[in-house]
């Protein structure tokens, strides 16, 4: 019984220490730091007097090379990787310990030093690059399920990025990095089976080195630590997304490898208007979101806008209760105060109408959330500036010309949905009048969509994109035996990337190449995903059965020039090499002797010792068998000569 309590104790400090999160680090952020024999974790805070960055060793890891970390907002853990061995998920405790969660497997010639996390959908994502290597690799770790299964997302974009770290950007849901091949920071867009990569800005930035440090700074600034090639010593610098400039803030030493991670406030609060375009004689709609990153319940919330004088609100939706603290319908501001508990996603839908119909304007509007105390702005989704004002433009008649052209995967539906009023009439080439149509066909798509002030006109035009992967059909080989799988690409493109599985943990395999040459010890089945830059793929497999060797060894033989069975020798169900070749007579003497490593079917006994023919009666045999892969095994038997 006291051994069970004793079980039960440390059990629940086991499950007290891991459900335990790191400090509220709001407004600090973290780095890792090679430093001589292993590497350290610093928080990283900003002095309020002077604006430098200052840097607090935390913890020291002995004989680790720990990098590529990132701090999940929802349960307050950084994660990253060791890379003194292979590629280990690792997750580090309240108490700054370090506990390994799972070895990744991942291409060798790639570095994976550049990550973090997509806090909405909980994905893991870390780049893998190489500046010599033509393609970019990202994988996408679900961070919700125990076992952390990992995808490959191949990266398309003018050139593969080569980024020493990456930042994500809640509220567009993308990732940003420093592109040091290319010289310029760089955006890529996250999609269900592959990411597109393209530049922001190039620089003429003063950077001709890398950027191993990336993060966001407590104003949400993007902040990067660095160095010039020219110089030995990193440098802070501040970069710009509005003017696509850079500043250096602060010179440092000379430092060690190393990586950062930003900790983000747990609170997105977005401002979407629904069309930037709009025509002063339709309403506008404007959509509030409050989402709590730590999925936390929240108490009350206070919610603020002001709109200019010109427009008026005539509905606002939430499935929310709230109380209308000032203003609301029927004027051009609100207050609203959200009093119940509420979990999960705050949405607040706001209709305007426009009063003046000659209006012609551009403004920018920017809602204020209250949530315990503290005070949010809203950011506009549509751009990577964080904390912008949503921007609007409204004129008196709207007319609007749009050529589109879209990718249809072949056996797929493509939905067709423009972003404009619902209030207007539709009319599609192909006879719908309803907002969104459903097509499964290339082609050309009209719609003319009409309103009292407003004209749309877009032609779709459609393309499909196929892409066939065939393997061909079930094998058998010889055991470790080379094995080229060569895959027929139909349709596919030039720019296809190539992923492999196996169901045999055992078989080497290159997991991105286009073709496989492995050696088959086992049976096991390959799996091949392709998918080309239009995010369109297809999948096949191959089963590959393997013959294990397998030899015969007859317990007699007649050398007595009848042409049958004449010599002893060992038979086999396919080739080998043997060594050592040895027969002795029953008082240990060596009769026949071969040393030299021949094919298994040269070499034979024909019962003679000296040319002379032996007596009559049991012989001992033994010999060294040499598998393909060149592993050896040593049999031995007994062989009657009979005459």
């Amino acid at each position: 019984m006291k051994k069970l309590w004793g079980q039960v104790i440390i059990l629940l400090i086991w499950q007290h220490t891991v459900a335990q999160p790191l400090p509220d680090c709001s407004g600090q952020n973290f780095r890792v730091l090679e430093e001589r024999g292993g590497t350290v974790l610093q928080q990283i805070t900003r002095d309020a007097s002077s604006g430098n960055y200052q840097f607090k060793t935390l913890k020291k890891y002995p004989g680790r090379r720990l990098n590529a970390i990132s701090h999940y907002t929802r349960d307050g853990f950084i994660y990253g990787f060791d890379l003194k061995e292979d590629l280990t998920l690792f997750r580090i405790l309240a108490d700054y310990s370090l506990v390994e969660l799972k070895k990744i497997s991942a291409p060798g010639n790639l570095f994976f030093v550049a990550a973090d996390i997509d806090q909405i959908n909980n994905y893991l994502y870390v780049l893998g690059y190489s500046v010599e290597e033509p393609e970019a690799l990202l994988l996408r770790i679900d961070l919700t399920l125990p076992d952390y299964p990992v995808e490959y997302l191949p990266v398309f974009g003018r050139d593969a990025p080569a980024c020493a770290d990456l930042v994500y950007q809640p509220a567009t849901q993308s990732l940003l990095g420093f592109d040091h091949k290319n010289q310029g920071l760089v955006e890529f867009r996250l999609f269900r089976n592959r990411a597109v990569v393209n530049q922001l800005m190039h620089s003429d930035l003063r950077i001709n080195g890398g950027i191993p440090s990336l993060f966001f700074d407590q104003r949400s600034g993007l902040v990067g630590i660095g160095f010039d090639q020219g110089s030995a010593n990193y440098r802070v610098y501040h970069f710009s997304l509005s003017d696509g400039l850079v500043d250096i803030q602060q010179t440092l030493n000379p430092e060690n490898n190393q990586d950062a991670c930003s900790c983000l406030n747990p609170l997105v609060f977005t401002n979407r208007i629904s069309q930037v375009e709009n025509s002063s004689c339709h309403a506008l709609e404007f959509n509030l979101n409050l989402r709590h990153l730590k999925n936390e319940r929240l108490n009350e919330v206070i919610l603020k806008n002001d709109f200019p004088a010109n427009l008026r609100i005539v509905g606002m939706e939430s499935e929310a209760t709230y109380e209308v603290t000032a203003g609301g319908i029927g004027f051009h501001y609100f207050d609203l105060l959200f009093r119940s508990g509420i979990q999960g996603d705050l949405n607040l839908r706001i209709y305007l109408e426009i009063l003046d119909n000659s209006l012609d304007t551009v403004f920018l509007n920017q809602a204020t959330a209250l949530v315990n105390l503290d005070t949010l702005f809203s950011d506009d989704p549509r751009t990577l500036l964080a904390g912008d004002s949503t921007r609007v433009r409204i004129q008196p008649e709207l007319n609007v010309s749009e050529e589109v052209e879209l990718t249809l995967c072949k056996g797929d539906t493509l939905a067709l949905r423009p972003e404009i009023p619902s209030d207007l009439a539709y009319e599609w080439s192909t006879g719908d009048t309803s907002e969104i149509i459903q097509v499964d066909q290339p082609g050309l798509y009209r719609l003319k969509a009409e309103g009292e002030c407003t004209n749309y006109l877009f032609n779709y035009w459609i393309e499909e994109s196929i892409i066939e992967i065939e393997l061909g059909g079930p094998i058998e080989v010889e055991e470790f035996e080379k094995v080229e799988i060569k895959p027929q690409l139909f349709d596919g493109g030039t720019d296809a990337r190539y992923f492999w599985t196996s169901d045999n943990a055992r078989i080497e395999f290159c997991a991105t190449c286009r073709s496989q040459n492995t050696l088959a010890n086992e049976d096991f089945t390959l799996g091949l995903r392709v998918v080309n830059e239009d995010g369109c793929s297809d999948s096949d497999t191959k089963k590959i059965a393997v013959k294990p060797l397998r030899w015969y060894v007859p317990n007699a033989f007649t050398p007595n020039g009848d042409g049958i069975n004449d010599e002893f020798q060992l038979y086999s169900n396919q080739d080998f090499l043997l060594q050592d070749f040895q027969v002795f007579n029953r008082w240990g003497e060596i009769v026949f002797e071969q040393p030299v490593i021949k094919p298994s079917e040269q070499i034979s006994w024909d019962g003679r010792m000296h040319g002379e023919l032996l007596n009559p009666g049991v012989y001992l045999w033994k010999a060294t068998i040499i598998r393909k892969n060149g592993s050896k095994e040593q049999t031995r038997g007994e062989v009657v000569l009979v005459n």
